[in-house]
């Protein structure tokens, strides 16, 4: 369970990607986002018994794009991990 915080602490650490920005202190713990366990949280749905789940997933890709250099294969690697 989340600790109540103000709303900008709490987008702050919506955006506290690993490895590109610092987690958000919030009463004490660190706090991290950017996809840290899933891009879409899907698996807290599992076994609700759903019939449809409608899932926006923009971090997922079925095809590549002709960037070269470290930044893009760091994104085409987390990209390829979020559409399997």
């Amino acid at each position: 369970m989340a600790p109540p915080t103000d709303l900008a602490s709490a987008v702050t650490a919506s955006c506290a990607i690993p490895a590109w920005f610092t987690p958000v202190q919030i009463n004490g713990h660190r706090f991290v986002d950017g996809c840290a366990w899933s891009d879409t949280n899907l698996d807290l749905l599992a076994g609700e018994g759903l019939d449809e789940v409608i899932v926006p997933a923009p971090t997922c890709s079925s095809g590549t794009d002709p960037r070269r250099g470290l930044p893009a294969r760091v994104e085409r690697r987390l990209r390829g991990i979020a559409t399997q």
